[in-house]
C-alpha cells in the first residue's frame, strides 16, 4: 500500500515523528485549555505526545520492514 522509500531516510522518520507528537501535543494542551479553562501541560498532554512519538516510529519500522 505504501511505499517504503520515504522512510528510509532517518532524518525524515525523525522529523515526521516529532512533527506529528508536537500536533498532537498541542491538540491535547487546547484539549486542556477547553476543559479546564487554563492550558496546563499535564502528564496525560506529555503521555500522548510521547505516544505519538513512538508511534510513528513503529510504523515507519513496520512500512521498511515489509517492503524490503
Amino acid at each position: 500500500m505504501f511505499d517504503s522509500e520515504p522512510f528510509r531516510s532517518p532524518r525524515f522518520v525523525l522529523l515526521g515523528a516529532v512533527f506529528l507528537a508536537l500536533l498532537f501535543g498541542l491538540v491535547a494542551l487546547m484539549a486542556e485549555w477547553v476543559l479546564t479553562g487554563t492550558p496546563q501541560l499535564t502528564a496525560d498532554v506529555v503521555r500522548l505526545s510521547g505516544l505519538a512519538f513512538v508511534g510513528f516510529l513503529l510504523v515507519a519500522a513496520l512500512i521498511r520492514c515489509r517492503n524490503n
